[in-house]
């Protein structure tokens, strides 16, 4: 659909501002999103911003201290988007 989408040719560039997996701790969810994003991202520039399901945690730094991360507090998210 994307390749569709960009008269066929693909985009150049994906910009994911934040909430990128809504992994919320879980690495499984982590693989599975890298597995949906492949096959643009290996053509595409895959950019990202860090949201508050990344790193959203009491005491980690994050803007709001809200534990919307599930205790990722951005470790996985800065491991895979450094």
């Amino acid at each position: 659909r994307c390749a569709a989408a960009c008269g066929g040719g693909g985009p150049a560039l994906v910009l994911h501002v934040g909430d990128v997996s809504y992994a919320r701790g879980f690495e499984a969810e982590w693989e599975q999103f890298m597995d949906q994003i492949g096959a643009v991202a290996g053509r595409a520039a895959w950019m990202t911003a860090v949201g508050n399901h990344e790193r959203g945690w009491p005491g980690s730094g994050a803007a709001r201290g809200e534990s919307d991360s599930g205790g990722e507090c951005g470790v996985p998210y800065a491991r895979r988007f450094p």
